[in-house]
């Protein structure tokens, strides 16, 4: 039986979920409806693909090919989210600083136990979601229901599902008790996706706009950019995921035999 100490809480790597999902596009080209029909549909699938991979995982040592696949899914998503912060630190702050310190970055995520990490989601959180609700305050005054039911929205079949490698991964990097927890993972990755499907309908109706014309629509009044507070945010996180990856890989492939019992 896997013990607490030492492995990912569920609070952890939701927020790495939650990371990633903010900084993939959303579907263009469907309408609201329909997107959120294959957004749940799809969560659903992958909610019980998660959950046999769970089950297979549990109290079991993992086999050499299925270490290998799931640290292939965690460097692809660590590298992934690393070309996206650092694109986004040099198109909106004109800054080389991520890869300055990424060498830093690596060994943190490297060298430091994971219930640091656990402490730091818990305090990212926090952020989050005064973000979160800064941002709704600041959008909820443009938004306009009738925009989700035009009938000038277009009938493409462009439609993406957010995998991400934490969806299967989560028995191994969390303890026996709150493994059974990273199953509900895939349902905060289509809650992003489709909280921003729903804000963007809101704002501009059938028009395709990147999301990031979703924060820089912010008003509150006395000034009118908040993007730039909450760009940092997400990169602040971003740069939680990448080390939070890296101690992720590291706990795969230095996992204690002894704790784990057919």
């Amino acid at each position: 039986m896997k013990q607490q100490a030492g492995y990912f809480t569920p609070a952890a790597l939701t927020l790495s979920v939650v990371t990633a999902a903010l900084a993939d596009g959303i579907p263009q080209g469907v309408p609201v409806r329909r997107a959120l029909w294959l957004g749940a549909v799809s969560t659903v699938c992958l909610c019980i693909l998660s959950a046999l991979a769970a089950a297979a995982l549990r109290d079991k040592a993992p086999s050499l090919a299925v270490r290998l696949a799931l640290t292939a899914g965690l460097f692809m998503e660590l590298v992934h989210t690393l070309v996206q912060a650092q694109g986004l630190c040099t198109a909106e702050f004109s800054s080389m600083a991520l890869l300055g310190f990424l060498p830093l970055l690596l060994w943190a995520g490297w060298c430091i136990r994971p219930a640091s990490w656990n402490a730091s989601a818990r305090v990212l959180w926090w952020f989050v979601a005064v973000g979160g609700v800064v941002c709704l305050l600041g959008l909820a005054g443009q938004l306009h229901w009738y925009r989700l039911f035009t009938p000038a929205q277009p009938t493409g079949t462009n439609w993406s599902v957010p995998v991400y490698a934490e969806y299967f991964a989560g028995a191994l990097l969390c303890s026996t008790r709150s493994a059974r927890h990273t199953v509900w993972l895939p349902v905060w990755g289509f809650a992003v996706q489709a909280a921003a499907l729903m804000g963007s309908a809101l704002l501009f109706g059938s028009g395709a706009y990147p999301r990031l014309e979703l924060l820089r629509a912010w008003s509150g009044g006395s000034f009118s950019r908040m993007d730039a507070l909450l760009l940092l945010l997400w990169l602040l996180c971003a740069v939680y995921r990448v080390a939070m990856l890296c101690a992720a890989i590291r706990l795969l492939w230095q996992q204690p035999e002894a704790e784990v019992q057919p």
